[in-house]
């Protein structure tokens, strides 16, 4: 299986990680690239040319401790624009007597995850929150309940277009592909927190030097 490399263009400095995928699931760091930022300012890119040199180097510099060439990153935002916004989308079950079933769940996901934001917005994340069943408690899988009505709440972060294209041409123009892109937030809080901590609800506070980002499980 190919390394997996995360980016990210911080304000005070650009980071590469190459890891290898191992035995359930977990990741072997083989590869750290790092240059201080410059042309950075807060998260927002203010100089394409400096900011692309910073970048090849951190890139280079993983490649030379890996030992892996690297033609493909997923790559970390940590824009202070971003924001999020729960929407809920309801549909009418076809079959109620026979239980919702998982076609059901998936079809008012896609509702959830149809929502008008404002000019200038990009989506970065959609995220499950909870089913109800005709508005009742929620629940965390709707499938084999008895309803006519099944609604759910997404989780929708997103950011400024032009901000975070600006980020991406960044890389782009190295030749790199991105794979995916990623909130640095919310990242902060799948990689530090445990289950139980999760489950119970906890805010993680990720301090840079330019940007405070937070998230709440």
């Amino acid at each position: 299986m190919d390394p997996v490399v995360a980016l990210e263009i911080g304000t005070a400095k650009v980071v590469a990680l190459v890891g290898e995928l191992g035995h359930g699931g977990n990741i072997a760091i083989i590869g750290i690239g790092e240059r201080a930022s410059k042309g950075i300012r807060k998260g927002e890119v203010l100089d394409l040319d400096t900011v692309h040199a910073c970048v090849h180097g951190a890139l280079a510099d993983a490649e030379e401790m890996s030992g892996v060439e690297i033609n493909q990153v997923h790559l970390v935002f940590s824009d202070p624009h971003i924001q999020s916004v729960v929407n809920r989308g309801s549909i009418v079950v076809d079959h109620p007597r026979d239980g919702i079933t998982a076609r059901d769940e998936q079809e008012v996901a896609h509702v959830a995850r149809n929502i008008s934001l404002p000019k200038g917005r990009m989506i970065l994340h959609t995220i499950h929150r909870h089913y109800f069943v005709n508005d009742l408690s929620p629940v965390i899988s709707a499938e084999g309940f008895h309803g006519e009505k099944l609604s759910m709440d997404m989780l929708i972060v997103h950011g400024n277009h032009d901000r975070l294209q600006n980020t991406l041409d960044v890389v782009l123009e190295l030749g790199i592909d991105v794979a995916d892109v990623a909130f640095g937030g919310l990242c902060a809080a799948l990689a530090v927190l445990k289950r139980e901590q999760r489950e119970r609800g906890a805010v993680v506070i990720d301090l840079g030097a330019g940007t405070t980002k937070y998230a709440v499980e």
